[in-house]
């Protein structure tokens, strides 16, 4: 009864570390559209571009973490499965 008590902590752990990561990914995805609109509106395009590209990029990898109950080896499996063709 002990040692499965500690695995649902340890899966806890898993989460709790896990909806931080995500939390992190999305104020750096929130900083990243900020920087976007700033560069649009001083017609600076490139970085526009730029800046929307890593706005997609760290709401997928956060939307792949919190959706999926994978472990990381699997959730990088299914992101080079999902993400390869594009």
């Amino acid at each position: 009864m002990e040692l499965k008590c500690y695995r649902h902590l340890d899966r806890l752990e898993s989460l709790l570390t896990c909806y931080r990561v995500v939390a992190i990914l999305l104020s750096k995805a929130r900083t990243n559209l900020r920087a976007a609109q700033h560069a649009y509106e001083h017609s600076d395009f490139d970085s526009c571009v730029s800046r929307a590209y890593f706005v997609v990029f760290y709401i997928e990898i956060a939307s792949l973490l919190k959706f999926t109950p994978w472990s990381d080896h699997e959730n990088a499996t299914e992101f080079d499965r999902r993400f390869q063709d594009t």
